[in-house]
C-alpha cells in the first residue's frame, strides 16, 4: 500500500507542476506587466486544486486504466463456499469487494453471520498478488451460543480466472477454506 501511496503523491506533484507551468504560460502577458506574488501564488493554488481533483478521480476510478499499476481489479460480487475446520461443514456465502487504489473493503455473508473487513490490502507475495485482510465476524443472535463474535484474518490468492481461493484464521483458534466465483 505504501508503494501505491508514494506513487500517487509523485503523480499529484507532477500534475500540479505541469498545470502551474501551463497556467503561467497562459498568463505570460499579465506576468510581464508585473503580476504580484499574490497572483503567482493564486496560479499555484489553482494548479494544486485541479491536481487534487484529478488525483481523487484517479484514486477512486482511473487507476484501473493505468498500465503502470500492477494491482488487479477484483471489486464485485462473488458467490461461493466456506468450509470450516472447526465443524467440517461447508456453508454457502456471498462476497462483496469494494476497491480503490488505496483501499479494499470485504464483506462476506452467510445464513448465520456477516464478516466486515477492518483493514485490507493487495500485496505481492512471492510474485503472486494476494488479498490480505482482517475482519470482524458478527453471528446472528440465534447462533451466538455456538459461534461468538470474533476477529480473523483471511488471504485470497488472486489470479486471472475470476475466482478467489483462500484461507482464514480466527482468534477462536479455528481455520477454514474459502472458494468464490465472480457473479457475471
Amino acid at each position: 500500500m505504501k508503494k501505491q501511496l508514494d506513487s500517487l503523491i509523485k503523480k499529484a506533484m507532477w500534475i500540479a507542476i505541469i498545470l502551474f507551468v501551463i497556467r503561467c504560460f497562459l498568463s505570460v502577458g499579465e506576468i510581464k506587466q508585473g503580476a504580484s506574488a499574490y497572483t503567482i501564488f493564486g496560479y499555484a493554488g489553482e494548479a494544486i486544486g485541479i491536481a487534487a481533483l484529478i488525483m481523487i478521480a484517479y484514486e477512486k476510478w482511473l487507476w484501473r486504466f493505468d498500465p503502470c499499476v500492477k494491482i488487479p481489479y477484483i471489486a464485485g460480487e462473488y458467490q461461493g463456499t466456506l468450509k470450516s475446520g472447526y465443524d467440517g461443514k461447508e456453508r454457502s456465502a456471498s462476497l462483496t469487494i469494494k476497491q480503490s487504489l488505496l483501499s479494499v473493503e470485504v464483506l462476506i455473508k452467510t445464513a448465520e453471520s456477516a464478516s466486515r473487513s477492518v483493514t485490507g490490502c493487495i500485496e505481492e507475495i512471492l510474485n503472486q498478488p494476494e488479498l490480505i485482510y482482517s475482519y470482524l465476524n458478527e453471528p446472528k443472535a440465534n447462533v451466538r451460543d455456538r459461534s461468538a463474535i470474533h476477529y480473523g484474518t483471511a488471504t485470497f490468492l488472486l489470479d486471472q480466472s475470476g475466482s478467489l481461493n483462500g484461507i482464514y484464521y480466527t482468534d477462536r483458534n479455528t481455520t477454514g477454506d474459502m472458494e468464490f466465483n465472480k457473479v457475471k
